[in-house]
């Protein structure tokens, strides 16, 4: 495809500034459906000119170079500070919010100040209840709004293309949060290699609930601005509380990309097959994109999603399984556009104690589906590699490793893990994948395999059978490595898992009896531990991933106790 004059500038000030400045774009805008009056929107001048007057205001603060807080739901004031922050030459952040206590969030919040060494924060009154309990714990912070920004005196600094321009914390699935470090060079790349590798224009809508502090949900939203699409930004409350509402954004819009992690795409179906007349009336026939990332894909989630929107002019070729992380500025491989994504059925044992790709039959009793994630983005180069350093054959399982012009140099005020994460000039990803026909399938983190018995296990696998047993609250379960020291020294070994319902604590036994006998049946292991928990005891990381080595810990931590049967 023809690549615009947009991606050749060399900073995102600028490439948004000629964006603003063509004839082609001047009439773009970024839409806030579901704000107060559903009709909220800035356009690319306006924001252009915002951004100035803001980087403006900041440079009375602290010395250019450092880091700038974000702490704003999505709206107009989000993209000026964004925008501003890395005009004024510091890098900005964006600070996660969820829906916790206001005190608890402040805390998990000052980890994140630290770690960054933050000395301002922009922030509004949607989240002046969290601000004021992070001023508390942090008396020395500045923060500041959008609104108090004034004209200011003064040039703005010239930025270079390895001038800091973010820092992504990344999503603290199986360790504490660390800070990626991107710069402008780093993030035009990687904008580049979203567009090109998803084939996108202008002409396509963009229609997002995920949330900007994500980096899918960041750099996604920039990919559709920066390539003169019309955006519309949904908040991700919104999305969780009220899914439907979401799919009629996308009708009124007629978006052609969206993004999410699969459990969203779960969500949609499940909300879809529950409102066969609702699906029946939205026409959905320009979403062409569903970019899903952050989780490992089953072939049933495929299944579900197409048989559930089928009924509103959703494709086949919708689905777009993605492989990415913060690291390389989010896309690492894509799916090819307007295909259904290819899977794969191998066997399960092989796979995982030998790392060797046995295709077999669809619904064969040994096999675990595999759905692939593509090939790489334009400007990324991909290896696996075996234990031993050495490349590994098509078919073969290793460690993903990345090198290119949007991978980061390393973690922010953090060389130990820096050097740890780097292996010559590519980059580990910890995770396990292969190649198959040209196209790389992801098996999950290398961190997380669970062994019993000398036997490997994917976790996904146990979970994958585990979220279809009647009594597990909305298929929530995740799986880990469960061991138990016996009196006499000898280590048990189970694939442990933690299953949520809303049963009353007297069936437990029932649900713990089902999951584990059908685990057992279609895993063929007996090694299995099932604890059940309350609703809202998982937990999923910013980026959409189960923490399942945090809710292991917890478990243990809360005294959490198995419950034999028979």
């Amino acid at each position: 495809m023809t690549i615009s004059s947009v991606w050749t500038k060399p900073t995102l000030g600028e490439a948004l500034d000629s964006l603003a400045a063509s004839a082609a774009s001047s009439n773009q805008d970024i839409r806030f459906p579901d704000r107060p009056g559903g009709d909220e929107r800035i356009s690319l001048v306006e924001l252009a000119d915002a951004s100035k007057r803001f980087a403006h205001g900041l440079l009375s603060g602290p010395e250019p170079g450092g880091v700038v807080g974000i702490l704003l739901p999505p709206g107009p004031e989000f993209l000026i500070a964004w925008f501003g922050v890395i005009r004024a030459g510091s890098a900005a952040t964006v600070l996660p919010v969820t829906a916790i206590h206001p005190a608890k969030q402040a805390l998990h919040l000052k980890q994140l100040v630290d770690v960054a060494g933050l000395q301002t924060v922009v922030t509004g009154p949607e989240y002046e209840s969290v601000a004021n309990e992070l001023r508390k714990a942090c008396p020395g912070l500045r923060l500041i709004t959008v609104a108090e920004s004034t004209p200011g005196a003064g040039t703005l600094p010239t930025l270079q293309p390895d001038s800091a321009a973010f820092v992504q914390f990344t999503s603290g699935s199986t360790r504490a949060p660390r800070g990626v470090l991107l710069t402008h060079a780093n993030i035009m790349a990687g904008l580049t290699g979203i567009v090109c590798s998803g084939e996108m224009t202008a002409t396509d809508v963009w229609a997002q609930w995920t949330p900007l502090y994500h980096d899918m949900g960041l750099f996604g939203m920039m990919s559709g601005l920066l390539s003169g699409m019309q955006v519309n930004l949904v908040a991700p409350q919104t999305f969780i509380r009220r899914p439907e509402r979401f799919l009629q954004v996308l009708a009124d819009t007629g978006a052609t990309i969206t993004t999410g992690p699969n459990f969203s795409y779960d969500l949609i179906a499940r909300v879809a097959r529950a409102n066969p007349e609702l699906v029946a009336g939205l026409d959905l026939s320009r979403w062409r994109l569903a970019i899903n990332g952050g989780e490992v894909l089953s072939p049933r989630t495929l299944e579900d999603f197409d048989a559930a929107l089928a009924p509103a002019g959703v494709e086949p070729s919708v689905m777009f399984p993605a492989y990415g992380m913060a690291e390389a500025t989010l896309a690492i491989t894509f799916s090819q556009p307007g295909s259904r994504p290819a899977t794969l059925w191998a066997d399960r044992n092989t796979l995982a104690e030998s790392g060797v790709v046995q295709t077999l039959a669809a619904g064969d009793p040994a096999a675990t589906g595999l759905v692939s994630t593509g090939r790489p983005v334009v400007g990324l180069e991909v290896r696996i590699t075996a234990g031993d350093g050495s490349q590994c054959a098509e078919d073969q399982l290793g460690e993903i490793q990345i090198r290119g012009a949007a991978v980061t140099a390393g973690y922010y005020r953090d060389p130990g893990s820096t050097a740890e994460l780097f292996d010559g000039s590519w980059l580990r990803t910890g995770d396990l994948g292969f190649w198959h026909e040209g196209q790389l399938y992801v098996g999950g983190r290398r961190k997380e395999m669970v062994i019993v018995n000398g036997r490997n296990y994917f976790p996904s696998d146990a979970e994958h059978v585990a979220r279809t047993v009647p009594g597990v609250y909305r298929g929530r379960a995740i799986a880990f490595a469960d061991t138990e020291h016996a009196a006499d020294g000898r280590i048990g070994e189970y694939v442990g898992l933690i299953v949520e319902s809303d049963c009353p604590e007297t069936d437990y036994p029932v649900l713990i009896e089902r999951v584990r006998k059908q685990v057992t049946a279609e895993l063929d292991l007996s090694a299995v531990r099932v604890y059940p928990v309350s609703p809202g005891f998982l937990t999923r990381s910013t980026s959409g991933k189960w923490q399942r080595l945090a809710a292991a810990a917890r478990l243990a931590d809360e005294d959490h106790t198995y419950l034999p049967t028979g």
